[in-house]
């Protein structure tokens, strides 16, 4: 395939009614000013929304009434359920993945885009990210990805292989996977293995596109007996499906027993100092 100005793609997007207005408006305004332009916007409304979030996404469906399709549901059902939905109403072969809260870098879908160009093999691309807090520009630390397709493969028998909205994927592939399904905290690592075993193939560019926007109870919500036993639950089918050896099973169990049952303060410290490089390092 070759590079052309007829490339197109479909920005997918999910909104429940706890998101921030100047969060989504950041998120969408990102995507909106992508150097390779969306041929069409999907939002989902996972639930009700409240009034000023109606009236956000109801401003943009005005101002590119071409360009905006919203899919409504009646009540909240979880990222994996809203996605499902959200795939139907997307008329293009490539997907980019945005959350309502994240920022992407004005050449992220350009880059995506020519990647697919020059290697069509490619099923998923994704990149690096960039946290922050606030605002884009106080980023906070850096998320290493593992980049090439069998580095993504080593990667995924223990940790999630791609940052989700830094995706662009084929929907063809996405489909041949089963699509996205619920699977509570995990939807996209569930979605990736199964790419995977479906013989999808992955790459992670090593430059931040996405910037992620992190929250001081960021990594208070990765602990619990309730988060460990989701999480359980998926590394229990990635086993059964035969992704995972008996020892992946093992040790990811053990590890996240160990993270999820630590104090929130000593989980912190391993989510930065041990799995992310901080503003100090990168500016290094």
């Amino acid at each position: 395939m070759a590079m052309t100005d007829d490339f197109r793609y479909t920005v997918m997007m999910s909104v429940y009614s706890r998101v921030d207005c100047g969060e989504l408006k950041t998120a969408v305004d990102s995507m909106l000013a992508q150097t390779l332009p969306p041929a069409e916007f999907v939002i989902v409304k996972d639930g009700p929304l409240t009034p000023e979030l109606d009236a956000v996404i109801d401003g943009y469906c005005k101002e590119h009434p071409q360009l905006f399709k919203i899919c409504p549901l009646s009540e909240n059902q979880g990222l994996g359920a809203a996605y499902a939905e959200g795939t139907k109403l997307c008329g293009c072969e490539y997907i980019a993945i945005m959350d309502s809260d994240d920022y992407s870098i004005p050449e992220r879908c350009m880059t995506e885009a020519e990647y697919f160009a020059v290697h069509p093999e490619t099923d998923i691309v994704g990149s690096s990210i960039m946290e922050f807090i606030g605002t884009p520009d106080n980023f906070v630390s850096y998320r290493k990805m593992p980049e090439t397709h069998d580095e993504c493969v080593k990667f995924a028998h223990s940790r999630c292989p791609s940052v989700h909205p830094s995706t662009m994927l084929r929907k063809s592939a996405l489909l041949k996977a089963g699509g996205y399904r619920s699977c509570h905290f995990a939807e996209d690592y569930d979605l990736y293995v199964r790419m995977l075993m479906a013989g999808c193939r992955f790459y992670n560019f090593q430059k931040p596109l996405v910037y992620v926007r992190a929250s001081e109870n960021f990594y208070g919500r990765r602990g619990g007996i309730a988060y460990l036993k989701k999480i359980s639950r998926c590394k229990m089918n990635f086993y059964k499906m035969g992704f995972y050896s008996l020892y992946d099973l093992i040790k990811g169990l053990v590890v996240h027993t160990a993270v999820c049952l630590m104090p929130n303060g000593a989980r912190t410290f391993v989510y930065k100092k041990l799995l992310r490089k901080n503003k100090k390092e990168i500016s290094s």
